[in-house]
């Protein structure tokens, strides 16, 4: 995954990790595969993503292999592995990568786990998946917990002006009480939970603000079509149409039922947006109750109940809470703990493959 101009923040985090090790001296070769639009391009250009990693790393020979996904990579880096026995091969897992979520996802499995047992060093993004890679894998080697790259605050910060003029572009009412939702339209992320809680829930001058596509885009309309509450819908936007997007709610709503670690959800705080969340394993590495409010995921009478709440009580404490929380995952605060891994004792520079 890497972003592309159609696909602005498909494996964002990926670029974030290059730009890292490039700032860091490091020499990077990138093989990546960008966002297509149908099933033959998703096909071919994995083919030549493949064989792209092949002959990238017969000619570059680098000192390490760095890998995002497990899943789709395990085979092609199995199989170099056999070709170059001494190739050190970091692997940064994801998602569904360990916790598959889908009877297509969880075919990856086998290979996943021998590729656990070839690979020098394991980077997860939260504390949640550094324990189950160690328990599901039985994995003792090295391993780093970091997160994904961290955020950007100088694209994610606090910007009243912002939201304020991203109200006025979109048509949103200045006394509207705004409930967003950033992610993808997909099985797993829980944005019908959202819509259900949000005709639930009492509160007059709530206005949802949802941006997004995804599989499920056609089930969304049928259901915002019938919403009695009234709804902003746009496409994925890019990062600094998120950090005005997050600045004209007043609280960013994130109820998937899984996730590895939930950037998205740091830069909401980023922005000093508290968040209602679902309690999953992968957030707690940044959800307090002094920044955010838990329900259990799908259940959408508890997300209403959370949501009036948020609507009825000071967000002052919130607000400060989220930011004081964001500044902790500033990606120049948490880039060292990458670069441990590539750099040597000696502080020789290593070259690396994404």
């Amino acid at each position: 995954m890497y972003p592309s101009e159609a696909a602005p923040n498909y494996g964002v985090f990926v670029r974030r990790t290059e730009q890292l090790l490039l700032e860091a001296g490091h020499e990077v070769k990138r093989v990546v595969l960008s966002k297509q639009s149908s099933r033959v391009r998703k096909v071919a250009g994995y083919a030549h993503y493949v064989v792209s990693l092949f002959k990238e790393t017969a000619t570059f020979k680098p000192d390490v292999l760095y890998v995002h996904y497990a899943s789709q990579n395990a085979r092609p880096v199995l199989w170099l592995k056999k070709r170059f026995p001494n190739l050190r091969v970091v692997l940064n897992v994801h998602g569904t990568d360990v916790l598959p979520q889908t009877a297509a996802q969880a075919k990856y499995q086998p290979d996943v786990a021998k590729l656990m047992a070839k690979v020098e060093h394991v980077i997860a993004p939260s504390t949640f998946y550094e324990k189950t890679v160690k328990e599901k894998y039985g994995f003792t080697g090295d391993i780093t917990v970091f997160p994904s790259g961290g955020i950007d605050t100088n694209i994610f910060r606090p910007a009243p002006n912002l939201g304020a003029d991203f109200r006025k572009q979109h048509s949103i009412p200045e006394n509207a009480f705004v409930v967003g939702y950033i992610s993808r339209i997909d099985v797993g992320k829980g944005w019908d939970t959202l819509l259900e809680a949000s005709e639930m829930a009492n509160i007059p001058n709530l206005h949802l603000l949802v941006a997004g596509t995804g599989a499920e885009e056609t089930l969304f309309r049928e259901k915002a079509e019938v919403l009695k509450k009234p709804l902003t819908k746009l496409p994925m936007l890019t990062q600094p149409q998120m950090n005005a997007a997050f600045n004209a709610m007043d609280i960013f709503c994130f109820p998937s039922f899984q996730e590895s670690l939930g950037l998205v959800g740091i830069e909401a705080m980023a922005t000093a947006t508290p968040i209602i969340v679902s309690d999953i394993p992968g957030v707690k590495d940044y959800v307090t109750d002094k920044n955010s409010w838990l329900f259990t995921a799908g259940e959408a009478d508890q997300l209403a109940l959370r949501l009036e709440k948020a609507a009825t009580q000071p967000l002052a404490e919130y607000q400060a809470a989220a930011l004081k929380t964001a500044e902790r995952f500033d990606q120049h605060i948490v880039k060292n703990k990458l670069l441990a891994v590539f750099n040597s004792t000696n502080d020789k520079k290593e070259d690396s493959l994404i």
